[in-house]
Protein backbone atom coordinates (compact mmCIF):
# COMPACT_ATOMS: atom_id res chain seq x y z
CA UNK A 1 0.00 0.00 0.00
CA UNK A 2 2.69 2.42 0.94
CA UNK A 3 4.24 1.77 -2.83
CA UNK A 4 0.92 2.78 -4.28
CA UNK A 5 0.64 6.06 -2.13
CA UNK A 6 4.56 6.68 -3.15
CA UNK A 7 3.99 5.90 -6.96
CA UNK A 8 1.29 8.09 -6.67
CA UNK A 9 2.52 11.12 -4.64
CA UNK A 10 5.27 10.90 -7.39
CA UNK A 11 3.38 11.03 -10.52
CA UNK A 12 0.98 14.10 -9.23
CA UNK A 13 4.10 15.85 -7.95
CA UNK A 14 5.38 15.11 -11.58
CA UNK A 15 2.26 16.73 -13.25
CA UNK A 16 2.64 19.94 -12.13
CA UNK A 17 6.76 20.11 -13.06
CA UNK A 18 7.69 22.15 -15.92
CA UNK A 19 10.05 19.81 -18.21
CA UNK A 20 8.87 15.89 -17.06
CA UNK A 21 8.08 13.45 -19.29
CA UNK A 22 4.74 12.23 -18.19
CA UNK A 23 3.87 9.26 -20.63
CA UNK A 24 7.51 8.00 -19.90
CA UNK A 25 5.81 7.83 -16.16
CA UNK A 26 2.95 6.24 -16.98
CA UNK A 27 4.66 3.85 -19.33
CA UNK A 28 6.80 2.63 -16.68
CA UNK A 29 3.81 2.12 -14.02
CA UNK A 30 2.02 0.46 -16.49
CA UNK A 31 4.97 -1.93 -17.80
CA UNK A 32 5.88 -2.73 -14.78
CA UNK A 33 2.50 -3.35 -13.52
CA UNK A 34 2.20 -5.82 -16.85
CA UNK A 35 5.77 -7.68 -16.32
CA UNK A 36 4.49 -8.15 -12.16
CA UNK A 37 1.26 -10.05 -13.43
CA UNK A 38 3.32 -12.01 -15.94
CA UNK A 39 5.90 -13.28 -13.43
CA UNK A 40 2.94 -13.86 -11.36
CA UNK A 41 1.32 -16.01 -13.91
CA UNK A 42 4.18 -17.79 -14.90
CA UNK A 43 5.88 -18.60 -11.92
CA UNK A 44 3.26 -19.08 -9.25
CA UNK A 45 4.47 -22.31 -7.91
CA UNK A 46 7.67 -20.98 -7.04
CA UNK A 47 6.92 -18.05 -5.74
CA UNK A 48 4.49 -19.65 -3.41
CA UNK A 49 7.57 -22.12 -2.67
CA UNK A 50 10.12 -19.06 -1.88
CA UNK A 51 7.75 -16.97 0.36
CA UNK A 52 7.81 -19.29 3.20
Amino acid sequence: MLLVLYAGLILLLEFFSAGIDNAAHLGGLIGGFILGVLLIAFDKENLIKNAG
